[in-house]
């Protein structure tokens, strides 16, 4: 899937893929930090659904809730040389662990997140050009 800048070159699960600049007004171009959200299905433990086609829910579970791991391999034409870090985020926005497989592909940035190697779940990344 293809978006004016960013490219979903491959995404191995269902999934919801958002980049949002959090450079106060600044768009995609030309800001320097950027919010990844990378949110694949999440459930309580236990949760019992009808089928695989999850349509009906037949028992909420309990916590800790579980998120399907994936992997996304994405472009980014950030107009930028260099590359970014790129950070794996704690729910509540700190950082978790540097993320490693970024390169440049193209003229473009190009990041490959597999989130089963992820010490702990979750769905947010930080993008930051220094």
């Amino acid at each position: 899937m293809r978006l004016n800048r960013l490219e979903i070159r491959s995404c191995s699960r269902p999934a919801a893929v958002a980049l949002a600049a959090l450079d106060g007004l600044k768009d995609l171009k030309t800001a320097q930090r950027y919010l990844l959200v990378f949110s694949t299905n999440a459930f309580n433990t236990g949760s019992v659904f009808d089928s695989d086609a999850l349509r009906v829910w037949l028992d909420a579970g309990n916590t800790p809730q579980i998120i399907e791991t994936a992997t996304l391999d994405l472009n980014f034409a950030d107009g930028r040389a260099g590359v970014p870090e790129v950070w794996a985020l704690n729910f509540d926005g700190t950082r978790a662990e540097k993320i490693t497989a970024v390169s440049r592909r193209g003229g473009k940035f190009a990041l490959q997140l597999d989130t089963s190697k992820l010490r702990f779940g979750t769905v947010f990344f930080e993008i930051v050009y220094r």
